[in-house]
């Protein structure tokens, strides 16, 4: 939830997809996407020629900001 614009996290929106945007540290937009909430996790889905990109996006943001979370 820390990279999107859109609130992912919270019990009503499990089992939801929720259109958002990917967004740097001065808020600007990298991506936009739909996040798919499920009970413990998420699913991305976006472009399919932005899928590499927002995927070290989002290891290399995870990794900088020592987020304990595993990205497949």
């Amino acid at each position: 939830e820390w990279l999107c614009a859109a609130k992912i996290g919270g019990d009503g929106n499990i089992g939801k997809g929720i259109y958002t945007h990917f967004l740097d540290d001065e808020g600007m937009v990298r991506a936009d996407l739909t996040v798919i909430r499920m009970a413990d996790r998420c699913r991305v889905i976006d472009g399919a020629d932005a899928g590499p990109r927002d995927f070290h996006y989002m290891r290399r943001t995870a990794e900088d900001k020592g987020f304990d979370v595993t990205i497949t």
